[in-house]
């Protein structure tokens, strides 16, 4: 009785030898990821203007304004830009099902952060899924905030360099 743990359950007593609650945790874990990955959707995301080549796209997914002016993403997605073409890149990604904006920095330099100049303006391009920001200061998270469900196929964004 060395390797046996007992679990109380309603109504009885029940031992497990501790490889089988390990098996139980995996096989429990295993369908929470099946879950989960049944709730994400492949959407295309096309983007436009993208100044070159060089570096990569990261996305940020905020779910609410706080979180998107502390910029604490909830999500970050990788884009490579080995599909560069004609100033757009047109990539596959999962996305999780709900209702969040995306934020998007043409990282050039591969640094992870964007970079500023002397009076603090963006050296790097930046995005939002769905929505082109024109003014000088940060967009509210209304503006871009997005629903991502089993019907969305495409989004779109346009990259802005100041």
């Amino acid at each position: 009785m060395q390797n046996e743990v007992a679990y109380i359950c309603p109504n009885s007593l029940i031992f497990m030898e501790k490889s089988s609650c390990f098996l139980l945790f995996i096989l429990l874990c295993t369908l929470q990821e099946v879950q989960s990955q049944s709730s994400n959707v492949s959407v295309q995301l096309q983007i436009t203007n993208v100044r070159n080549g060089k570096g990569t796209l990261r996305l940020g997914l905020f779910k609410n304004e706080e979180d998107f002016e502390n910029e604490k993403p909830f999500k970050h997605i990788i884009v490579s830009k080995q599909n560069f073409n004609k100033n757009s890149i047109v990539a596959t990604v999962v996305l999780p099902q709900g209702s969040y904006g995306i934020s998007i920095l043409d990282d050039e330099n591969d640094n992870l952060k964007m970079d500023y100049n002397i009076i603090k303006m963006p050296k790097e391009g930046f995005g939002f899924c769905n929505y082109y920001h024109e003014g000088f200061s940060r967009p509210k998270f209304k503006q871009f905030l997005i629903t991502i469900s089993n019907s969305t196929k495409i989004l779109n964004s346009k990259i802005r360099y100041i």
